[in-house]
């Protein structure tokens, strides 16, 4: 029995270390970067994708007494360029490059949400919950555009013009609406199923470094839709 253990021991280190072989070296760097005295990142597998692509996936593990750590799986290309990672720290973190999907990293597919179009169309405002929007009440009305801004109307009168800036998604935000950034506010916004959603963080330009958190969204109007003639 003791022999048996021992050759399967044997097995898993030898297995291991071919498996280390095929880091590249940039890769094998990784598990020796600092990412808290509580986390540890760790190689895992190696993974072939169809078109001889191939991708090593590396996980983060953080002590249990560490409440906003994060945890999750990092994956890489043989060039050492991250091209997916899903994880859990302050907030939920999803991303996963162009030309992957999250089935290659064995994520399940994520549901089709049909992206109303929400440009160019009068929404009356049926509730408000704004505490970070000043100025807005039941029954007004906002209109957005992003050639012209978010106008909002007060019984059919134009009371302020806002300029908004469409923005991409970032790696948080995964099959999202399109979001605007308002400069004027330093908040972004978007609009999912009806309701108006803003930040509760400021941000001092729009800018692809601003991440935001699944966390940090509020609402803040629920709105009815109106096409405009």
């Amino acid at each position: 029995m003791k022999k048996l253990i021992l050759i399967n021991l044997i097995f898993f280190l030898i297995a291991n270390f071919y498996q280390a072989q095929e880091l590249p070296d940039c890769l094998k760097e990784i598990e020796k970067e600092n990412v808290g005295s509580l986390s540890k990142i760790k190689f895992e597998r190696v993974i072939a994708l169809s078109g001889n692509r191939t991708v090593y996936e590396f996980s983060i593990k953080s002590d249990r007494r560490c409440m906003d750590c994060y945890n999750g799986r990092i994956f890489y290309d043989g060039h050492c360029k991250q091209v997916a990672r899903f994880g859990i720290g302050r907030g939920v973190d999803k991303f996963v490059a162009d030309g992957y999907t999250a089935g290659d990293f064995g994520m399940p597919k994520q549901p089709n949400r049909k992206l109303e179009n929400i440009e160019n169309t009068l929404f009356y405002i049926s509730k408000n919950e704004a505490k970070e929007l000043k100025g807005f009440e039941y029954d007004d009305q906002i209109e957005i555009s992003p050639e012209e801004g978010l106008k909002h109307f007060r019984k059919g009168k134009l009371i302020n013009t806002y300029k908004i800036i469409p923005r991409k998604f970032s790696s948080t935000e995964m099959n999202a609406p399109r979001i605007y950034y308002l400069p004027s506010l330093q908040l972004y916004f978007k609009v999912v199923e009806r309701v108006f959603y803003v930040t509760k963080t400021t941000f001092q330009d729009d800018v692809s470094t601003n991440k935001i958190a699944d966390n940090d969204w509020v609402k803040a109007f629920h709105l009815i839709k109106q096409k405009l003639k």
